[in-house]
């Protein structure tokens, strides 16, 4: 779909307070992304993102994941940040999995690394072009350039990580990338930051 000169053209970064419901987004040859319950500005134009008010629990795969919330779960009792990462093709699950650093003792065993690989083992392909990801927190520098060289269309999150996230935060991959996902964010948010914040309140403990 051809972009208006607005989207093409200028960048739009739209931000609320942090306790408020907010959108993001990059305009400028980059991914879209939305926060959960806020309206995407009208004037935006022809952009791919879809009004959070359309979202409906159908349409953002609530189920997904919450299956990836599971995955976080069982990472939590490994002693592993609890990150849990879907890959679902067509509304048909593929794959679910989670951190796994230290059972692996190995430091690139992210959620969405262990996904992507079974994914492409069980369907047999190198591009996941059909399938999109459900993560529960933003992925890192590393995930979210791997998402991009699978070519998954889309992809979800849960939580926002300021400190380690690289697609709102950091260094935004998706803006230098050749494939650029559409972005949902703020799916099932408060639940996947409340096992973060246990896990590492245990840590402190």
């Amino acid at each position: 779909m051809e972009k208006t000169s607005l989207t093409q053209y200028l960048p739009l970064i739209y931000l609320i307070a942090q306790n408020s419901w907010c959108i993001i987004e990059q305009l400028l040859g980059c991914s879209q992304v939305v926060r959960q319950r806020v309206l995407i500005p009208s004037f935006v134009g022809s952009s791919p993102t879809t009004p959070a008010s359309e979202l409906t629990e159908d349409s953002m795969n609530i189920d997904f994941m919450r299956i990836a919330l599971s995955e976080a779960e069982r990472a939590f009792n490994r002693d592993s940040v609890p990150i849990g990462a879907v890959i679902a093709q067509n509304d048909n699950l593929i794959v679910a999995a989670g951190n796994e650093v230290m059972k692996k003792k190995d430091p690139v065993a992210h959620a969405e690394i262990l996904a992507i690989q079974r994914a492409c083992k069980i369907l047999d392909l190198r591009i996941l072009a059909q399938c999109d990801i459900y993560v529960t927190l933003e992925p890192c520098a590393m995930c979210a350039q791997a998402i991009s060289l699978a070519h998954i269309k889309n992809l979800y999150f849960g939580a926002y990580s300021p400190k380690y996230g690289a697609v709102v935060n950091g260094a935004q991959i998706f803006q230098h990338s050749t494939h650029k996902p559409k972005v949902v964010g703020g799916i099932l948010e408060s639940e996947s930051e409340l096992l973060l914040k246990n896990f590492f309140k245990n840590k402190r403990s």
